[in-house]
């Protein structure tokens, strides 16, 4: 279960609009951007983690 909602789940999402032009469902090109977008949106989060990991203090024992 935990692989399906880590794995599946999320390229599912991450290909159903590039997917759905390519069979011919939608005529909107923009739609085999959003993958690429998706990994441009990934990157300063990526980075805002790995500034908040580096300046994290714990509080307790």
């Amino acid at each position: 279960v935990l692989k399906f909602f880590t794995y599946v789940i999320p390229l599912a999402l991450f290909q159903y609009y590039p997917f759905m032009y390519l069979i011919g469902r939608t005529d909107r090109i923009t739609n085999m951007l959003l993958p690429i977008l998706g990994m441009l949106f990934i990157l300063p989060c990526h980075l805002f983690w790995r500034i908040g990991i580096r300046h994290y203090k714990s509080t307790g024992s």
